[in-house]
Order: C-alpha cells, then sequence, then structure tokens
C-alpha cells in the first residue's frame, strides 16, 4: 500500500505526511517517499473467503456481497496454489546445479589453502584444486566428498 498518492510524480506536490520517514517495516522508493508493503498469504485469503461463503449461508453478511467476495478470494487462493504446485513440480525436473557443472572450464580468481574461487560462467564456485594459483585456467573433475574438484589446464 502506498502512502503517496496515484499520479503524483517524484517532483509532485506531496503532503507533510508522506515525507515523514517510513513506519518499521517499510522502505523508501526511489522518489525518498515511504510506503509499507503489505503481504497476505495465500492461506490467509483461502481462510478468510471461506468464512465470508460461511457467513453468507448463515445469514450474518447479505448474500449479494458475501457470495461475490468470498467467491473471489477462495478463487485467488486456488489460483495460487495451482500455480505453485506447477512451479514446484518444474523445480524438481531440472538438473541439480552442481552436476551441470561437470566439464565446464572457468579462471581461478584466488588460492588459499588448496582450495581456489573459481569464475565458471559468471558465478563463482569454491573448489578444490591442489596446484592453482590465481589466473590459471581450471576445468571441473567431479563433484566429490569434499565438493567440486578442479584441475589445471595448460
Amino acid at each position: 500500500m502506498s502512502i503517496r498518492a496515484p499520479g503524483v510524480g517524484c517532483r509532485g506536490a506531496v503532503s507533510a505526511a508522506v515525507k515523514t520517514p517510513p513506519p518499521r517495516g517499510g522502505h523508501l522508493n526511489p522518489c525518498g517517499v515511504g510506503h509499507v508493503d503489505v503481504v497476505i498469504s495465500a492461506s490467509a485469503l483461502g481462510l478468510v473467503g471461506g468464512l465470508v461463503l460461511f457467513f453468507t449461508f448463515l445469514g450474518r453478511i447479505p448474500p449479494w456481497l458475501g457470495y461475490p467476495l468470498g467467491g473471489a478470494l477462495l478463487s485467488i487462493y486456488v489460483l495460487i496454489v495451482v500455480v505453485g504446485l506447477k512451479s514446484s513440480r518444474e523445480f524438481k525436473r531440472r538438473p541439480p546445479p552442481s552436476a551441470s557443472v561437470v566439464g565446464r572450464r572457468g579462471v581461478v580468481v584466488e588460492v588459499e589453502g588448496g582450495w581456489a574461487l573459481v569464475k565458471l560462467e559468471g558465478a563463482y564456485w569454491r573448489v578444490y584444486c591442489g596446484s592453482c594459483a590465481p589466473g590459471d585456467v581450471v576445468e571441473v573433475v567431479e563433484i566429490g566428498d569434499v565438493g567440486v574438484v578442479a584441475r589445471r589446464v595448460e
């Protein structure tokens, strides 16, 4: 929820209340205007939607308000659950990143007691390399019990 009124730019007229520091848990946007992030979990949406429908069924909430509101909240909940389940299945199908690193080459950035920091395709990996020096080109040989093992390429 933004404190800044819609349509007011960074240089637009803002009230004194907007220029106060952000409340705890909030942060400043690039304009320097404080705002608070509101997060509602999917479970809370489902619970509130179910309660609204339940109390509408009991007659505590008018049907013209309760059924559309409860139905909308439950629909959002079901959408979040379905998308979450689908994305978790796709995530499980991916190979672990360490398995795809074997055979790749990188450059040693720094060495410390047999362990080296190697830049592989833009990412830094901590690998075990016995005879490496900064600037050497290394190839990942295996993923062992000690971690990622590399050897110097000549």
